[in-house]
């Protein structure tokens, strides 16, 4: 209020505001991530300096020399080495970034010994390294969505829109917090926005989220109703949710095309299936989480037609052989009938396929999961396959 009051204390505080946005854009400007390769570079490009720079890590938390001098209150250094990056791994500038600064205490005493004395250049002011700070906090945000999409064993295809608007909220908010850094935060933002304009209006990311039994239609569901809050379009659930029952319908017509067998040709009985009641007890003994592939050993029994053994020359030489029965031929559909039997065939495959999606959404999300929406999918439908609980 002070400030406000005396025209040269504002003046001067102006001043002092954009002599330090001034600075900062000139440390931003220097090309910081550049010079972390720099330091990366010298400190590991001999095997001496690699030990050298472990040496004087360890004895400092030997003698207890970065107590109190560690940004996250801890009194240890982590013995490891610093990282390079390469342009084609995901997150690796951001892994060396976060490799420096969490080294950086030893890093510095490091550069001004007497024997790395042609490396001091590479050392950081204090500017530089807050500034270094805040770029690791704006690439952590994208790093953590980057690592969750990049699971191993399990379907991540579910979680990229949720994600990638989280990234987007969070980003929108770091601009605000970091507003030296906006003008690199909305370049990140538009991108983003482009591709989530083009995977809105592609089906494959809405299915994987409906057969998500943790999101289902409840994501799409409330994207919608937040759009409509804002004045938008919110016409996500109904455009996949008809997506879903085309994929379906597509399905079942495969499946009774494909399983469609003639009286002459059936010659298998059918394959023994697990009870409903072996597999619940399972599923509610260990979890839909924690649930193992179940390994079921099908076995499929054919009936042998063994030839009839050929008869001798002298057998047959004084035996007739009767004609073989005549054999009706089969009727062939007329087009109208065949028209008529594929019209009630397709009803009656959409009325399955609704009942179907009608009776998973009406089970509801899955309750342990449902505010991460991470479930172990695969093992997931393996259970529900062997339960009938399947499309």
């Amino acid at each position: 209020e002070d400030i406000a009051n005396d025209p040269l204390k504002l003046h001067e505080w102006k001043q002092d505001q954009l002599k330090t946005w001034e600075d900062y854009l000139e440390a931003v400007e220097a090309d910081l991530v550049g010079k972390c390769r720099s330091i990366v570079a010298a400190c590991r490009s001999s095997g001496q300096r690699r030990q050298a720079l472990l040496k004087k890590i360890d004895e400092g938390n030997k003698s207890g020399y970065w107590k109190g001098k560690l940004v996250n209150g801890t009194d240890k250094i982590p013995l490891v080495q610093l990282l390079r990056d390469c342009e084609t791994r995901w997150s690796s500038t951001f892994n060396m970034i976060d490799r420096v600064l969490e080294l950086y205490v030893a890093i510095h005493d490091f550069l001004l010994e007497l024997e790395q004395s042609d490396l001091r250049h590479l050392l950081l002011s204090e500017l530089e390294k807050n500034v270094l700070y805040d770029i690791h906090q704006v690439l952590q945000v994208a790093h953590l969505a980057q690592e969750l999409l990049s699971a191993e064993r399990t379907p991540t295809l579910s979680m990229a829109l949720p994600v990638f608007e989280t990234l987007i909220a969070n980003w929108k908010e770091l601009a605000s917090t970091i507003p030296e850094l906006q003008h690199f935060i909305d370049i990140g933002i538009s991108k983003l926005e482009e591709y989530l304009g083009h995977t809105r209006k592609t089906r494959m990311y809405a299915l994987s989220m409906i057969v998500n039994p943790g999101q289902k239609f409840s994501w799409l569901r409330s994207h919608d109703e937040k759009a409509a809050t804002q004045g938008g379009e919110g016409n996500h659930e109904t455009n996949a949710r008809e997506w879903m029952l085309e994929s379906m319908l597509s399905y079942k017509q495969h499946e009774r095309n494909t399983t469609r067998i003639t009286p002459a040709q059936s010659t298998s009985t059918p394959a023994r299936s697990l009870s409903a009641t072996e597999i619940a007890s399972t599923s509610v003994s260990t979890g839909y989480n924690r649930l193992q592939t179940l390994n079921v050993a099908v076995r499929r029994s054919s009936s042998l037609h063994l030839p009839l053994a050929a008869s001798s020359p002298s057998s047959t030489r004084h035996t007739s052989s009767s004609p073989p029965a005549p054999q009706t031929p089969l009727r062939q559909e007329t087009a109208v009938e065949l028209a008529a039997r594929k019209s009630q065939e397709l009803a009656e495959d959409k009325g399955v396929v609704e009942r179907e999606l009608a009776r998973y959404e009406a089970a509801g999300v899955v309750p342990s999961f449902q505010n991460s929406g991470m479930v172990n999918i695969v093992e997931f439908w393996s259970v529900s396959a062997l339960l009938h609980f399947s499309f």
